[in-house]
């Protein structure tokens, strides 16, 4: 969490991952950073700020690979001038290429929070892992079809989520169909 709702504007938070080692073990060709985050504006005047910035030196530089702010980082339309505090359905899915970080044995990720002085910001479900998903469709804000890892020699993880209730049919073949 972020508490932008009480820190002065320019106030950074920083929630930095443990060091993971990108360095392909089975032929991955792709890597991915995916974290759920909810944030609702305090008004149109507050543009607080998600950054994520990646490091491979232990920390010493820092290269920004994605940010939002003020209405882009909100997971919720509309303002909310007292502390926000999200519901399950408040959330938002965030992917991110990583694999211009691969084979790279130190990957720090550091979600940087800057509070314009607006509201809470929250950060949560992070994984930077090898293997992205291919064909897969923007399912629209909120949600998401992970499928994973990929390639796969035999355990293969769905999850999804949607806003309102689906059927959902997933079929899955190899290379030759």
């Amino acid at each position: 969490k972020c508490d932008n709702y009480n820190n002065a504007a320019g106030t950074q938070s920083d929630m930095i991952t443990p060091k993971t080692d990108l360095t392909p073990t089975s032929g991955q060709t792709a890597a991915t950073l995916d974290f759920d985050l909810a944030h609702r504006q305090y008004s149109a005047a507050y543009t607080d700020e998600l950054k994520i910035l990646v490091s491979t030196d232990c920390g010493v530089n820092w290269t920004q690979v994605w940010s939002q702010s003020g209405a882009t980082l909100a997971s919720v339309t509309g303002y909310l001038t007292s502390a926000f505090t999200p519901t399950a359905t408040q959330w938002k899915h965030v992917w991110i290429d990583m694999s211009s970080y691969l084979n790279n044995p130190d990957v720090l990720v550091n979600f940087r929070g800057i509070s314009d002085y607006g509201n809470n910001l929250y950060v949560d479900n992070v994984n930077l892992h090898l293997g992205a998903p291919t064909g897969i469709v923007d399912l629209g804000s909120g949600d998401y079809l992970k499928l994973y890892p990929n390639p796969s020699k035999g355990i293969l993880n769905v999850d999804a989520k949607f806003a309102t209730s689906k059927s959902l049919t997933v079929t899955i073949t190899d290379m030759l169909g």
